[in-house]
């Protein structure tokens, strides 16, 4: 297993195209063989999506997180909710958050009042519409975070780590580039409704 290292703990879980989906029984990890991401897919991806529509409703989420009296009360975008909340008690005001694998820049969208935002993704259409929209962004991988950007107080990884091929090589990086920073992490529960009833999401398959 990728994370906890037992050998024996392997079944196979489904086979999707090329690829084949592994569960780990003993701490429940899914994993794809091969393990492999190609950026041409999520330009594909989010082709299309660069629209001001995902701003409004992100406004709209912004507004929801102030209001519901419970991060449970809709499961919709429920880490995005908790993420918010999370760095507004934790985090000063107007500190640097870096998204790392910002996509199509919601949650850059939800922080950008409260915090000095930055964001990086390896598509590059969404990068290209948010840094329209006047966010600082940049194409690339947790490698080439840019020498002149501040480091960050937070570094936001929300469900980003089932799409890379070595994700505890990423988050080794992580630890080394910013030690200091607070790193909260997001990733689709193997016990979610939907995987319970055999309907696995389109954009959780490989690649």
């Amino acid at each position: 297993c990728l994370v906890c290292g037992e050998p024996n703990k392997l079944r196979l879980y489904e086979r999707y195209k090329d690829y084949t989906i592994f569960e780990c029984q003993y701490c429940g990890l899914q994993f794809s063989d091969p393990r492999k991401m190609s950026e041409n897919n999520y330009n594909e991806a989010y082709k299309g999506l660069n629209s001001i529509g995902q701003y409004e409703y992100a406004n709209k989420m912004r507004t929801i997180s102030e209001t519901v009296s419970s991060i449970d009360e809709s499961a919709s975008l429920s880490y995005e909710r908790w993420a918010l909340r999370w760095l507004r008690n934790h985090i000063r005001k107007g500190s640097v958050i870096f998204d790392l694998g910002c996509g199509n820049g919601r949650m850059l969208a939800l922080t950008k009042d409260d915090f000095d935002v930055l964001g990086m993704d390896v598509a590059q259409e969404p990068v290209d519409y948010l840094k329209s929209q006047g966010f600082k962004v940049k194409v690339g991988s947790i490698e080439s975070y840019p020498a002149d950007w501040p480091a960050p107080k937070a570094v936001l990884m929300l469900e980003v780590l089932e799409h890379l091929p070595e994700p505890i090589e990423v988050l080794k990086k992580v630890k080394e580039m910013f030690h200091q920073a607070v790193l909260i992490i997001s990733v689709h529960s193997h016990r979610r409704w939907t995987l319970r009833n055999k309907q696995r999401e389109e954009t959780d398959y490989p690649p």
